[in-house]
């Protein structure tokens, strides 16, 4: 081998690590006054306030399965909760196979009939606004379980809200009676 090209070949190692070993620019840091003030932390009870709640309720009866559905602005629907939870007291299977559950409605609530998608629509007064009581029917699934974690969720998605467990919803569910 001819020592011109040894010598190139010695050489390329060398310009590599030359080119390796060039002091490289460090970090630098700096204080820069803000523009603008920090946004406050999030007021996650105000922004709930502001929010729809859903208050609802299923009756299981022979092959249909009930629902009663009361849904707003959530201060509205927390003042009627109480209201909610002792009319679901009155409400009653029907006494023949396939036609509606009977109820007592409470003082100052109203029934509307029947439309395409309810079997009734009860009014509930409130300070700002009536409040709607959706009450519909769906056949009933033989999975209990699965039949209420879908509608459960399904409601939950009408909120833009994620679905829950199975297990989370029977935590969270009550059985009035």
């Amino acid at each position: 081998m001819s020592s011109k090209f040894s010598s190139v070949l010695i050489l390329i190692p060398l310009l590599w690590l030359s080119v390796g070993c060039q002091r490289q620019e460090g970090v630098s840091t700096y204080t820069v006054e803000r523009e603008f003030a920090p946004r406050p932390p999030n007021d996650y009870a105000a922004v709930a306030q502001r929010l729809d709640h859903t208050l609802a309720a299923i009756l299981p009866q022979d092959d249909q399965a009930w629902f009663f559905k009361m849904a707003g602005p959530a201060p509205a629907v927390e003042r009627r909760r109480e209201d909610f939870l002792a009319f679901l007291k009155t409400v009653a299977p029907a006494a023949k196979a396939g036609a509606p559950p009977s109820w007592q409605l409470p003082a100052g609530w109203e029934e509307k009939g029947a439309s395409q998608m309810r079997a009734a629509t009860l009014v509930v007064p409130d300070d700002d606004r009536p409040l709607e009581i959706a009450v519909s029917s769906l056949p009933l699934t033989d999975d209990w379980d699965d039949f209420l974690n879908r509608n459960v969720n399904r409601w939950l998605g009408q909120l833009s809200q994620g679905p829950l467990t199975g297990a989370t919803i029977k935590k969270l569910a009550e059985e009035v009676s």
